[in-house]
């Protein structure tokens, strides 16, 4: 729980409702002027800060010294000898560290856990700007905050649940996925396990416990430890009200951001955060006893790890079929049992610099070897009831999201520290342009703590909260949006959307009936355009959402799960291909619905033909409205450009249709490029119509390189986020105009009526029109 000092939590459960969520309010005071400095991270720097950098000049000074020949700079056994306070850096406390403030580990922090209301749908809640899930001033806030970002490229081209990661097939690109799903089950898989992460465990804490005698008690944590069901604890037990005293809230809860480029229009990166309520849960515990389970797994089944005398059949047989549940082949089904790779601190280490990227990389630490204590990879990792944990490589301490210093610091040349935007690296390496808004973990929290998304975050609709106290396992979640799956809609769509659905959408509508109570109103497409989106996005995925929900409902009750044990090709066949199509049988019982293979591009059929449904419908409107319009001028004798108008319609219709068609496309090629769901599609569609089509774009790309050099064709703008997919822009490429190579006589015939179409449509069109203004 909270300090000595700060003994008394005198909290109230919340009288007021929420729209969705609401909070464990207390008499909460605002922070001093040093807690607020301490929390946003004023111009000055933490004790031992600038030592720190002082330190680091010298050893970098020392190194270039001795010169980079003698490769002395990588021994780390000759650290402490290069430097002059090697025995003060062996026994330096995190206060030395950059970044590091009291405040970020829950000193003087008085949480406020969230709570939601019971029978939410799904499992996420979207933090917008209209209260929900929490009011303006009604924000919990947390003891402390960790968050981990997992790139667009670590996941299946489809996924549509954290679990579904990719499987690359560069080394690099591997590895560094591997990487992020070890830390990521590293950070989940404590509680999905039921492990004791707290001593404020509610069980501990009950009427029956509190009798016990102690050998009884201990017995009953024993028998508790491993079977822990829900993390709950008492955030009023010391409270002065003793009707509070049993109040039961969750110790931590999820949330998911999607962090976006800085125009604000591409998805780069997801971030998973663990937003911490209770001062004594320990993820440093949970993550030693993670470590202590594999490395014992993983000296089980070697020959020379283990004294024959302490090997157990039980755990040989666990290491034989564990080998192939981390197997980087196939990631999308042992993503999540990847953090078995991680036995001891040695290897969580190397796990931090792969997910750090490569040269230009975006590390936890500006420098892990100067920033951490000398021989801290020698301690173990140990809970703290306060702060959860302190050593300067646990998760407490390496994945806290408020851990930041601005570049420049401590010395001008000092890149910082922001483990906000850690592991945030493409595929080379390089550092990915995520939004300024999204950057930085002070624009999430408000000067007394309180956990809000910046304005720009919750405007963009790209902040989830997870209302499932019960969820334990984050790579059991599934996204809020799949992964590519909801594509982005161009505003012409959006607009035709609202049009057509603004007086008769519930969401709308009490949208713009919240809006017209604001000074000015806020009731236009302007003001509503995310929600727009979404409403049109779940309209065209509306049959398939009816769909998925069959298929889960009949598969969830089953005891097959993505990480159930020694799964056969058949059970893994049936977690990943099969659906409700809508086929029933209707019995005497019930209607009884029929599961078939999925069918990927049947589905995208029939999601385009709802998007084209939907710019029909708006183009009949169109022309009714005009014709009322028109009527109407007549009666009152009005003068009513009818002709000017209709191409006005028949023009935007023209751009949505086009819109929809560039939907279309995207959706297939990313079927196409799905490991999962290109299983569905036959062979031969797939060789054509992505694999040769590929091959056939990066051809016309590399003549068109080779042709710019002799000044004949032009080459791929190497800018282009798309450039190394090559170009369908044949004869830019080949530096050639349009030109006739069918000399056969249908081809001369094609030719010919080519170009007279093309030199006389101008002309035809004038008279045209010309014609239709005479009737």
């Amino acid at each position: 729980m909270e300090d000595d000092d700060d003994d008394v939590l005198d909290q109230e459960l919340a009288d007021e409702h929420e729209i969705e969520g609401e909070q464990f309010p207390s008499d909460h005071d605002s922070m001093d002027e040093d807690a607020e400095a301490a929390l946003f991270g004023s111009g000055s720097q933490p004790p031992g800060m600038k030592a720190a950098g002082k330190r680091r000049a010298r050893n970098e000074e020392e190194e270039t010294e001795i010169g980079e020949d003698d490769e002395v700079e990588d021994d780390a056994s000759d650290l402490a000898s290069q430097t002059d306070d090697g025995g003060q850096r062996m026994h330096a406390g995190l206060e030395s560290m950059p970044g590091f403030r009291p405040m970020i580990m829950g000193s003087g922090v008085k949480s406020l856990p969230a709570a939601f209301e019971a029978g939410l749908d799904d499992q996420w809640l979207l933090w917008n700007d209209s209260g929900n899930p929490f009011r303006v001033g009604s924000e919990p806030i947390p003891a402390r905050v960790l968050a981990m970002v997992a790139t667009k490229d670590c996941f299946a081209n489809d996924a549509h649940n954290l679990s579904e990661f990719e499987t690359h097939t560069e080394a690099v690109d591997r590895a560094r996925t591997v990487a992020t799903a070890a830390l990521l089950g590293m950070l989940s898989t404590g509680t999905a396990k039921g492990w004791i992460a707290s001593p404020n465990q509610s069980e501990l804490h009950s009427p029956k416990c509190k009798d016990m005698e102690p050998d009884e008690l201990e017995k009953f944590k024993k028998n508790l430890q491993g079977n822990v069901t829900g993390y709950g604890y008492h955030p009023n037990a010391k409270s002065v009200d003793v009707t509070q005293h049993d109040d039961v809230a969750a110790q931590f809860g999820w949330c998911i951001e999607e962090l976006y480029d800085s125009s604000g229009k591409e998805i780069l990166a997801y971030r998973i955060f663990k937003v911490i309520y209770d001062h004594g849960h320990s993820d440093d515990l949970l993550w030693k006893l993670l470590m202590d389970e594999s490395s014992e797994i993983t000296r089980a089944g070697s020959i020379n790890s283990m004294p024959e005398a302490n090997r157990k059949d039980g755990l040989m047989k666990q290491n034989k079929l564990q080998r192939t549940q981390i197997n980087d082949d196939d990631m999308q089904i042992t993503a999540s049992t990847q953090y078995k790779r991680v036995t001891n601190i040695g290897s969580l280490i190397k796990m931090f610099k792969l997910y750090a990227g490569g040269k230009e990389r975006r590390p936890l630490y500006a420098d892990i070897r100067s920033d951490t204590p000398i021989g801290c990879q020698a301690r173990p990792f140990t809970a703290d009831k306060q702060s959860g944990g302190k050593h300067p490589l646990g998760p407490s301490v390496a994945f806290n999201f408020k851990r930041y210093l601005a570049p420049g610091v401590i010395s001008s040349e000092h890149p910082g520290v922001n483990v906000a935007i850690a592991g945030c690296v493409d595929s080379a390496g390089k550092p990915l342009d995520i939004h300024p808004a999204q950057s930085n973990p002070n624009n999430y929290f408000t000067a007394e703590g309180r956990l809000r998304p910046p304005e720009w975050v919750r405007k963009q609709g790209c902040f989830y909260v997870c209302h499932d106290i019960n969820a334990r396992d984050v790579f059991k979640l599934k996204f809020p949006r799949p992964v590519n799956g909801g594509v982005f809609y161009e505003e012409t769509l959006c607009r035709a959307f609202w049009d057509l659905k603004k007086t008769t959408d519930e969401h709308l509508v009490r949208a713009i009936e919240r809006g017209s109570q604001y000074n000015p109103p806020r009731t236009s497409f302007e003001h509503h355009k995310n929600l727009v989106h979404r409403r049109l996005d779940a309209a065209v995925m509306a049959r398939e959402e009816e769909v998925e929900k069959i298929s889960n409902g009949i598969l969830d009750t089953e005891m097959l799960t993505v990480d159930s044990i020694d799964k056969s090709a058949v059970e893994q066949q049936r977690l990943d291909n099969h659906r409700c199509y809508g086929s029933k049988a209707v019995t005497k019982e019930g209607d009884r619905y029929i599961l078939e293979p999925q069918q990927a591009l049947r589905d995208i059929s029939e999601q385009q033909q709802r998007l084209h449904g939907i710019v029909e419908q708006w183009f009949i409107k169109q022309k009714a409205d005009l014709n009322r319009a028109a009527t109407e001028a007549s009666e009152r004798r009005e003068l009513f450009d009818r002709v000017g108008k209709k191409e006005m319609n028949d023009e935007e219709h023209s751009k949505n249709v086009d819109s929809c068609v560039r939907v279309g496309l995207r959706r297939f090629e990313q079927a196409y490029a799905s490991k999962k769901k290109a299983g569905s599609i036959p062979p031969g569609w797939k060789d054509v119509a992505h694999v040769g089509l590929a091959e056939a774009l990066k051809t016309a790309a590399e003549h068109g390189v080779r042709n710019s050099e002799h000044r004949v064709g032009r080459r791929v703008d190497p800018k282009d986020v798309n450039a190394k997919n090559g170009t369908a822009n044949v004869a830019f490429a080949h530096g050639r105009s349009a030109q006739g190579r069918d000399f056969t006589p249908f081809g001369a015939k094609t030719l010919s009526n080519s170009l007279l179409y093309d030199s006389t449509r101008t002309h035809c069109f004038f008279l045209w029109q010309a014609n239709g203004a005479c009737f």
